[in-house]
C-alpha cells in the first residue's frame, strides 16, 4: 500500500542551471526535506538490505507451517516459535518490515535534515536518473511530484564551463569535457523535461530561473502552492543578479550559439514558470536538429545523451540500455519533409520463450515489434511528415518487463527492454 504522506518532490534540472540554489530555499520551510546530490530512489535501494531478517522470519514461519502441517495430526499442537509474542505485546514489532519501508525512508530523510516529521522528502540531482531507483520511490509513495529549474542555455553553459576551468587549475572537482558535453548535457535535461511533462503533465512544474531572481516572492508562491506548502526565501538566498562573466573562448562561444543560438536570443521572451502542461512548444528550440544520414552513437565510452529523455540507464560501450516501461529520444529535422527513422538495437530477451514486446510511436504512428532472441535487431520507421522547427518524440512502450533479479538470472534491477545503439533520420 504506497503512502499518501509524505508527498515526494524530485528537483532537476541542467546542471548549473539553480537547482542547488532552488532546493536551499525550499529547505528552508520545517515541513520540506529535499536530499542534495543524493538521490531518494539511491537511499531507498541501498536500504533494501535491511530487511534481511523479516525475509529470514518469513522463511522461518514457512518451516514451522510445513512443519506443524505434517505432525499436526499426530501430535496435535503447533511448535513453539522462539521469537513471537505478538498477542502480549504491546509493540510488537522488533525489526524493520516492508511494510513499514516508506516510513522508514522519510524518517532517514528528516533525520539526515534534522527536520520533524515533514510533509514533503526528496531530493536534487542533475542528469538523466536510474528509473529502478525511481520505480523504488513511486511504489512506496502515491504523491510524488517532479520540479524543473531552466536557464538560458548560454548562461548555463557558461557556468559549466568555469567549474570546468577552476577544477583545470585544482580549484574545484568537475569533469574536464569538451564543450560538445556540456552543449549535450543541456539538450538532456530539456528532453528529461518534456519527457516528465508528456508523461506526467500535471505532476510536472517548471521554474524558469529568470523568474526567481527577478521575482522570487511570485515565483515561490506559485511554486508552493503547486506543492502543497508555503514557501519564501526566508534567508535571502536569492541575490540580486549580476551580469556573469564569460569564460567562453571564441570556439566555445560560437558551439553554443550554433546549437542553441535561437534559444538564447529568444529566452527573454518564453513564459515557462507554472505547470509543464502550459509550456508548450517554447523549448523546441533546445532539441537538437538531426543531420540527415549522421547516426547518432550510443555504443560509444561515453554514449551520445543529448537526445534521451526517461526511462534510458548510464551509458555503457555497447549503448544504452532502456529500464522503464516507457522510453523515448526527442529530436527535429531541418525542413519539412518525408523522413525515415532507422534504429539499430539489441533486446533483452534471453530466449525464444521471452521475447520483448515494443511499441514505438512517432508522429502519430504507432508500430508493434516483437523482439526475439536477445539477439540485434533494425527498425526502419517511415516514411512519415515531420515538421521543421518542433520536438518531435520518438517512444519506446515495452510489455510486461521483468529484471534479472526478478527472473533469479543475476543481481541486475534493471527491467531492461533494448540496448540502444544507433539512430539515423533520413529524408526520402
Amino acid at each position: 500500500m504506497r503512502l499518501t504522506e509524505p508527498r515526494v518532490v524530485f528537483v532537476r534540472g541542467s546542471a548549473r542551471s539553480g537547482t542547488t540554489l532552488l532546493s536551499d530555499i525550499m529547505n528552508e520551510s520545517p515541513e520540506i526535506g529535499i536530499l542534495v546530490e543524493q538521490p531518494l530512489g539511491d537511499l531507498a535501494y541501498r536500504m533494501l538490505d535491511i530487511f534481511w531478517f523479516e525475509k529470514h522470519r518469513n522463511e522461518q514461519r514457512e518451516t514451522i507451517a510445513a512443519r506443524d502441517k505434517a505432525d499436526g495430526e499426530t501430535h496435535g499442537e503447533p511448535h513453539y516459535d522462539p521469537i513471537e509474542n505478538p498477542e502480549r505485546m504491546r509493540f510488537p514489532r522488533r525489526y524493520p518490515m516492508r511494510d513499514r519501508f516508506g516510513r522508514i525512508v522519510a524518517a532517514v530523510v528528516g533525520a539526515s535534515l534534522e527536520k520533524t516529521s515533514p510533509q514533503i522528502i526528496g531530493s536534487k540531482t542533475p542528469g538523466h536518473w536510474n528509473e529502478h531507483e525511481l520505480r523504488v520511490v513511486q511504489e512506496m509513495f502515491e504523491d510524488v511530484r517532479y520540479v524543473f529549474i531552466v536557464r538560458n542555455p548560454l548562461e548555463t553553459i557558461n557556468s559549466i564551463v568555469n567549474r570546468r576551468n577552476a577544477a583545470r587549475k585544482g580549484l574545484d572537482l568537475w569533469p574536464d569535457k569538451p564543450i560538445a558535453e556540456a552543449i549535450s548535457r543541456y539538450r538532456e535535461g530539456v528532453c528529461l523535461l518534456y519527457s516528465c511533462a508528456s508523461t506526467y503533465p500535471e505532476r510536472t512544474y517548471v521554474v524558469r530561473y529568470d523568474d526567481l531572481i527577478g521575482d522570487t516572492a511570485k515565483t515561490l508562491e506559485d511554486l508552493g502552492r503547486f506543492i502543497g506548502v508555503e514557501l519564501r526565501d526566508t534567508s535571502g538566498l536569492v541575490r540580486e543578479s549580476r551580469p556573469a562573466k564569460i569564460v567562453l573562448d571564441g570556439d566555445e562561444r560560437n558551439a553554443v550559439r550554433a546549437a542553441l543560438g535561437d534559444a538564447v536570443d529568444s529566452w527573454g521572451h518564453k513564459r515557462l514558470t507554472g505547470t509543464a502542461s502550459g509550456i508548450g512548444c517554447q523549448l523546441d528550440d533546445c532539441i537538437d536538429v538531426a543531420r540527415c544520414g549522421v547516426e547518432y552513437r550510443f555504443d560509444a565510452p561515453v554514449g551520445e545523451r543529448g537526445i534521451l529523455g526517461s526511462g534510458w540507464s548510464g551509458a555503457q560501450p555497447k549503448g544504452v540500455w532502456s529500464d522503464a516501461a516507457l522510453s523515448d529520444v526527442f529530436f527535429r529535422v531541418p525542413r519539412n519533409g518525408d523522413y525515415v527513422v532507422t534504429i539499430r538495437l539489441w533486446a533483452s530477451a534471453g530466449n525464444r520463450r521471452r521475447p520483448v514486446a515494443l511499441r514505438t510511436s512517432l508522429a502519430g504512428d504507432e508500430r508493434e515489434h516483437t523482439l526475439r532472441d536477445g539477439g540485434g535487431a533494425r527498425l526502419a520507421l517511415g516514411p512519415l511528415r515531420l515538421e521543421a522547427g518542433r520536438a518531435h518524440r520518438l517512444r519506446f512502450a515495452f510489455g510486461e518487463l521483468e529484471s534479472e533479479f526478478e527472473r533469479g538470472k543475476g543481481l541486475d534491477l534493471r527491467r531492461k527492454g533494448i540496448l540502444l545503439r544507433r539512430i539515423r533520420v533520413d529524408e526520402r
